[in-house]
This record gives structure tokens, sequence and C-alpha cells, in this order.
């Protein structure tokens, strides 16, 4: 008699199931889990969910016999094309790039996903991998199944995002700074712009048809033209408010401005602010300074806490180089003294390959970066600290800098997709008709759009490619000169995936 494989699950279960990590045998597992999986997801192709919160544990120490009744060759099925395998503690964590479950699973289930041998596996263990997408239908083209996905992200029209440049001015002097000190451009946006790009939203939100509107007020730094952002602000609230809109809007500030009046006044709209800190007092001075070469650590700490005196949305970002890595974690711990733990914390390389790096010395490699970026983001959990990065990877949709509802407007009214792209001119994909508020686009727009990552054969059929995208926009047309050539992030990608899934398995 041909064994079949089965399972030993260690699993805790969906939300509305008891939260307990239960041991059980393949059969109780299967009898309560597979009701749960259908009630709770969705089968429409492309449908992208992870759903376990804890992965699960698959191994060959328990088999069962195979039932006379059934034949498993009758089901035609094959191993999916995006699942992924990664070596830890003596067995394999198995990750499915397109859809997002994680399995823990020992060799031999490896080895037959692997040969495609499905019907060694014991029929119930077939339908808990059909039901996780790790095994499906025989005809099914995953690729097109992921470029369908990827489609209709891009031309989702649900959410319309907007960022708003409302002063290029700034009033520091930071060293990796890519929109040059405020020296570059300096412009800012006046009583006029602000309406022309008033309109220009409220159309795009009208034309889209979306149920709601997130606009960031950008810069240089923002806050040095407070009477375009609360003109923004009231505008725009008050028209979604009459046009059954959901309206969020947030500051990208260097958080130097944070007097106590400007917080009130765009408290009364519930705005959240991103504020860059790039590690203790010593090292952050070093970076991001006043034009007189003043630190700015102190002014930023006090600011912050009048934003949460008012309960407001606090974003950190750390920009991470060579220079600070090495002093991210005693930063961490200021903030935990400080109560500054319910933020949202976001840690941002500087590639060698970005804009930023340009004029700057101390940028770290894709990869350097992003397992640099990983290793401390773990650290932060593990301290309680509140992360805006997923502790599990998913399947991505197109890039923001893709989608067709998302611009990003300057005080000379031009078009940008991506904020890394600003203030150059060549880099922006339109401007906004002063006289009619209406947008006219150049060719660079229709580039950025109508890339296609699956028109490049090394793209095509990689297994990363959900998570990946087919690399970054900005950074290829930076570097490349074409929004469509492609510098292929595999490998860092591949580095980081692994690290994420070992650290979510571990935790």
């Amino acid at each position: 008699m041909r064994r079949r494989h089965g399972i030993f699950a260690s699993v805790l279960l969906p939300p509305e199931m008891p939260k307990k990590v239960f041991i059980l045998s393949f059969v109780e597992y299967t009898r309560i889990l597979a009701v749960k999986i259908k009630d709770m997801r969705m089968r429409a192709p492309g449908f992208c969910m992870a759903l376990s919160r804890k992965p699960y544990m698959i191994s060959d120490s328990h088999c069962i016999e195979e039932k006379e009744s059934r034949d498993v060759e009758e089901v035609s099925v094959k191993s999916s094309y995006y699942n992924l395998f990664f070596p830890h503690d003596g067995k394999f964590i198995l990750f499915n790039a397109l859809r997002g479950p994680i399995f823990v699973v020992d060799s031999e289930i490896k080895r037959i996903l692997e040969k495609n041998e499905i019907s060694f596996l014991d029929e119930e263990l077939i339908h808990t991998f059909a039901d996780n997408d790790i095994i499906v239908e025989d005809e099914l083209n995953e690729q097109d199944v992921y470029r369908l996905l990827f489609e209709r992200s891009k031309y989702s029209t649900v959410s319309t995002t907007v960022e708003v440049v409302t002063t290029y001015a700034c009033n520091l002097a930071c060293t990796y700074c890519y929109e040059g000190k405020g020296e570059l451009e300096s412009k800012k946006m006046d009583e006029r712009t602000v309406e022309c790009a008033l309109e220009f939203i409220k159309g795009l939100v009208s034309g889209n048809n979306s149920t709601e509107l997130k606009v960031t007020l950008f810069g240089g730094e923002p806050l040095l033209n407070m009477p375009a952002n609360v003109l923004l602000a009231e505008e725009l609230c008050r028209w979604c408010e009459e046009n059954s809109r959901d309206f969020f809007i947030n500051a990208v500030t260097n958080g130097t401005l944070l007097a106590e009046e400007t917080v009130e006044d765009l408290a009364q709209y519930n705005c959240g602010f991103l504020v860059v800190l790039d590690g203790p007092r010593k090292i952050h001075d070093q970076r991001r300074m006043y034009k007189n070469g003043e630190g700015t650590f102190d002014d930023i700490c006090e600011g912050l806490h009048r934003v949460t005196d008012h309960g407001l949305r606090i974003n950190i970002r750390i920009n991470l180089d060579q220079t600070n890595r090495d002093h991210i974690v005693s930063f961490f711990e200021f903030l935990k003294q400080e109560g500054l733990t319910d933020i949202s914390l976001n840690i941002t390389p500087v590639f060698k390959t970005s804009p930023a790096c340009s004029s700057y010395s101390y940028c770290m490699t894709d990869m350097e970066g992003a397992l640099a970026a990983t290793d401390l983001y773990n650290v932060a959990r593990s301290m309680n600290i509140t992360v805006g990065r997923k502790d599990r990877p998913s399947c991505q949709g197109a890039c923001r800098a893709q989608k067709y509802s998302n611009f990003i407007i300057d005080p000379f009214l031009r078009l940008f997709k991506c904020n890394i792209q600003l203030p150059f001119s060549k880099n922006a994909v339109g401007r906004i008709n002063p006289e009619n508020s209406e947008p006219e686009f150049n060719q660079l727009y229709f580039d950025l759009m109508l890339r296609d990552p699956f028109s490049v054969q090394e793209c095509r059929i990689c297994r990363l490619l959900p998570l990946c995208r087919g690399g970054c926009l900005a950074k290829e047309f930076e570097n490349m000169g074409s929004a469509r050539e492609k510098m292929c992030r595999k490998q860092p990608v591949y580095e980081t995936l692994q690290e994420d899934l070992r650290a979510f398995v571990k935790k």
C-alpha cells in the first residue's frame, strides 16, 4: 500500500475562533479549519489575502494510510508556480508569493511539491493546500492571475491620493537632501495656485468616482506655508463632506515648526504628521541641522509631544545609511523613555541608486539597506514599538507611482508621480493648465503608466514578481534614463523576504 503524506498541525486559528494554539491530529484539524476557511475566504482569481495569523506547521511525522475509496489521481491540480522554500531550523518555510500563506514543512513535503507529485499527498492535505493556493488547478496560468491583480490595482480609483508641495522652501540643510536644501527651488503656492490645485483635485476625485480622498502636505518644508495648508485642508474637508467622500490629511514635515498654533490649525482636520528623526540627538543633529548648523533634535521632540497632546497620529521615519545604522537601537530606547511608542515607525534606507545619493557618499547598496532595515524592524517590534511595515510579506499590486488616481502637485502646477523625483522638470509628467485646471500630460506620463513588468522575460518568469513588481520606477528612470528599463532587485528582495519570514515564524 502506497503511503500518503498527512500533517501534524500547530496553528493559531482565525480571529473568530478561540485564540489558542492547538496541537491537532490531522483529522481534527481539517474538520475544524476547513469550514472556517470556506466561510472566510473569497475564491476570486487574483484576490490576495493572507489567511493564517501564524504559520501552519506541517511534517511527515504523522501520516494517514491510503483510503481505498478515494482515487487521488482524479484531482487535476499542480503545485503553485509561486511557491518558495526557505530553510529554517531543520525544516522549510513554505511561502506563496501570490497569495501569502505561510507553512512550515519537512523535506519530504518540499520534495513532493517541487516535483509536482501531488498524488502522494493525503486527500485532506490536498484540500488544505488547495484552500491556501499552495496547489492550484492544473489549467490555471498564475502569471495571468497576478497580471490581472496588478492591472486592477493600477486602475482602481476607490481612493484618490494627492501630495501637494505647498512650498519648496526649507529651513534645514540636511546632508542627504535630494531637493537641494530649499536652494534649487524655493517657490511657494499662492492663493491663485492653491485654487487651481483645488479645482484639479476636485475634478480628479469626481472623475474617478472615488469614495475617499487622501491628501499629503509636502515640501520643502510645508509648514513654512501655513496659509496654503489651511486653505487646502479647509476647502477639501468641506467639499468632501458635501459630496459624501471620506477625507484624510497628513503633513510630511521636518518637525521643527510644530508650534502650538500650527498644531491647533491642523488638528481640526485630524491631520497626521510624518516626522524624520535619524537617531539619538548626537547622530541626528549631525545630519539634520538648521541653516546655521545648529541641531534640530530637541525642537522636534518638543513638537512631537504637542502633537500627541492633541491626540493626532505620528509617523516617525528614520533615513538609514552608513552613518547612523549602528545607533538606531539606542534611539528606540529613547522613544520608550519619552513615551513615544504608540507611533508608526518607518525605516527607509538611503539606497545608492536613489537620487539622494548623487551627492552623498554614505548610502548603502539595495541589499545592505534592505537587510539592515529588516533587522531594525524586528528589534523595534521586540521592544513593543509600533512599526509601519507589516510583520509578514504579502503580494503587492502596482506601485503608487503607477496608479491612475495618484498625483503630486508642485508650486509651479507641475505634476509628478513619485516624490523622490522632485523638484526637477525632467521628471514631471505634465502640468495643470492654470486657465481651466485641467491636466496636460507629456510622454513621460504614458511611459510610466504603461510600463509593463510582464513584457520583460526575466520579470515575467520570476517567482518574486508579486513582491518586487518589476523594480522601482524612479530609480530606473534616474539611473537608466527611461521608465521602461529594468534594474533587477531579485537578490535584495529574496534576502529580505527570507529574513522577514524567519522572524515571523519565530514570533
